[in-house]
């Protein structure tokens, strides 16, 4: 059970990153594939499996994105050729960089200061 939970938060961390990569937002990916939003939003944070029609209207709806490298975080050759060397670097990163959220009260005390 951790393989999956762990293998959902990799594909929906590289799902985010292939929306950014082509300006999309989340909002629209629901609307292309005729998915809820709120639904969408569980997806790309990992809290939901995707059944594979839901990944089939994903990739159809996002063809300049390589399957293999969206579904298991493998480069084809094809890929690692059209991509810029910074892309390769972004889309390499298998872990989403960890951000500290300020609790409300350290925002309050800063705002104060």
């Amino acid at each position: 059970m951790i393989y999956e939970i762990e293998g959902r938060k990799q594909f929906s961390y590289r799902l985010r990153q292939a929306l950014l990569r082509i300006g999309m937002k989340h909002k629209e990916l629901a609307a292309a594939i005729g998915m809820n939003v709120h639904r969408m939003s569980n997806i790309l944070c990992g809290r939901r499996a995707l059944h594979v029609i839901t990944l089939q209207k994903i990739l159809i709806a996002l063809p300049d994105i390589d399957a293999r490298w969206l579904i298991v975080g493998e480069m084809t050759p094809e890929l690692e050729i059209s991509l810029a060397p910074q892309e390769w670097n972004f889309l390499q990163n298998k872990e989403p960089p960890v951000q500290a959220k300020e609790s409300p009260r350290e925002t309050k005390r800063k705002r104060s200061r």
